[in-house]
């Protein structure tokens, strides 16, 4: 309902007003922000071998565990059965070494041989047993040199770049393709110092991106200022769903104070402000934090009337002709 209330004066200028407590809202700040993947390996051979197969091509999705690169493996396998031989080999020699030992300790007890002999049967025994440890480890660490021959995604990721081709000689180190991981990521946005604060006192972030919105925590805000800037950064993560790595987009939020919204503020004499109905005069009060296109923060009485149509004609000490809007 609308109450029109002259404040007569003969050359008054009609204006609308209303309370303060009617026009606050709840501060909302929003900044631009980027997805960005923890992990974006470059995947590399650990051992020598000519590429046989790539079976992954750029964008592909990949599993943990799938195949992306096949080596030529004959080789390794080659040096596996070689050290499985070898290892039946020292397995028969310390069983032989065993028996020995168990025999010429029989045989001291009837006083036949030497505890000269008896020690060199032990120590024949010891060697033996250290030489079938070590040569178990060998082919332990063939055993894994084969498996190495089959390069796996180590995460759930995409494949954004391959690093090597089909016939190519992989070495130890070599870079054959490059992921990004996909199921975790953060955000991350540059904040100044006031964005920071009301950033940590928030219940409720979001990402926002296309039409949809994420649900965001926030991780940390990095205690380092960016000189040039002036920015600091902050780092979210993802409650629910993620957004893809590299997306673009705003980080919004809500504050705690309630801030006047920014059309109802006007610039005189370089500063920004509201009028405010002071009887039947209007009076500029100027902002000083207040920013072009942003809501501001305003601390007066609830009741206090502002002026919200006809302002951009007014000058500080006009007599006006309010209509005070009461919805």
């Amino acid at each position: 309902m609308m109450l029109a209330t002259p404040l007569v004066h003969a050359e008054a200028v009609p204006v609308r007003a209303m309370q303060l407590d009617k026009l606050l809202r709840v501060s909302e700040f929003s900044v631009p922000a980027t997805t960005l993947s923890l992990n974006a390996p470059e995947i590399p051979a650990e051992i020598t071998g000519r590429v046989e197969r790539i079976p992954v091509q750029v964008g592909d999705q990949v599993k943990k565990g799938d195949q992306l690169v096949i080596l030529d493996c004959r080789d390794h396998k080659s040096r596996l059965e070689s050290a499985k031989a070898i290892l039946r080999k020292n397995e028969a020699l310390r069983s032989f070494a065993s028996t020995q030992l168990e025999r010429a300790s029989g045989l001291k007890n009837t006083r036949s041989i030497s505890e000269e002999v008896l020690e060199q049967r032990n120590a024949d025994l010891l060697a033996a047993t250290a030489d079938h440890q070590n040569q178990l480890e060998q082919v332990r660490q063939a055993e894994i040199n084969v498996e190495r021959c089959i390069i796996k995604a180590p995460v759930h990721a995409v494949v954004v770049k391959r690093l090597a081709n089909v016939g190519e000689l992989a070495n130890p180190g070599s870079p054959l393709v490059n992921l990004v991981q996909l199921d975790h990521s953060e955000v991350s946005a540059e904040l100044r110092s006031a964005d920071a604060v009301s950033l940590q006192q928030a219940k409720a972030v979001d990402f926002h991106h296309a039409g949809n919105s994420y649900p965001l925590e926030l991780r940390t805000i990095i205690p380092i200022y960016d000189n040039k800037t002036r920015t600091q950064e902050a780092r979210l993560v993802f409650k629910d769903i993620s957004a893809s790595p590299g997306t673009t987009g705003r980080l919004v939020w809500q504050g705690g104070a309630n801030q006047l919204p920014a059309n109802y503020l006007v610039r005189r004499n370089g500063l920004l402000g509201v009028f405010l109905v002071d009887n039947s005069t209007a009076r500029f009060h100027a902002l000083p934090n207040a920013q072009e296109g942003q809501p501001a923060e305003f601390n007066a009485s609830p009741e206090q009337l502002i002026v919200t149509e006809g302002r951009q004609r007014l000058q500080d000490g006009d007599n006006i002709e309010v209509l005070v809007e009461e919805n």
